[in-house]
């Protein structure tokens, strides 16, 4: 996208930070070596919110922007939908917890390196909608038909682990008598 507006710096950080990117899955997949931590995910996402806001800037129309949401949408669905359950749930939400995308994918049933696969393959799927939208106005139709179509996959991953994880503290507590693991999940 910063190739198509015209601003070479973006595009030169960009392809900088995609090589340093796959390089460091490399290490980072199932089982992985190497981790990325808070720091390093901070930075990458100040890297990319910055091109972002250049190339928003070169060519600020809503295509640019639906565009851009698009590129990175399993990070902001994640990120709003975090926000929304903690809240829901009345818990802070800057803790931690088990929750995220990733998370209830294996919980519904996939390996850890399968579901990561999956949000590999949703993110490409949101670049190119991305792109598409940001490149061709006749293709957001297109773009926002594909990104429809893997929220039936995500919704049923969620509501797939939420219902596995219920039955594993079930048959936990029914193995141990205990009834707090139970009411402790009804309150979260």
């Amino acid at each position: 996208m910063a190739l198509l507006v015209g601003d070479q710096a973006s595009a030169v950080v960009a392809a900088c930070t995609a090589g340093v990117s796959v390089g460091f899955l490399r290490s980072n997949v199932a089982p992985a070596r190497v981790f990325l931590g808070d720091t390093g995910s901070l930075f990458l996402g100040m890297t990319l919110a910055v091109i972002g806001l250049r190339i928003f800037a070169q060519e600020p129309t809503p295509s640019t922007g639906a565009g851009l949401l698009l590129l990175s949408w399993i990070a902001w669905g994640d990120f709003v939908f975090a926000i929304v359950r903690r809240s829901w749930r009345r818990i802070a939400i800057w803790r931690a917890d088990q929750g995220h995308v990733h998370h209830r994918l294996v919980r519904a049933g996939l390996t850890p390196r399968y579901a990561v696969v999956s949000l590999w393959v949703l993110a490409l799927l949101g670049g190119v909608a991305g792109v598409a939208t940001f490149q061709h106005s006749y293709e957001r139709i297109w773009a926002a038909a594909l990104l429809l179509a893997t929220l039936p996959m995500i919704w049923a991953a969620w509501r797939g682990s939420t219902h596995s994880h219920r039955r594993g503290l079930r048959h936990h507590a029914a193995d141990t008598g205990s009834e707090s693991l139970l009411a402790g999940d009804r309150a979260a």
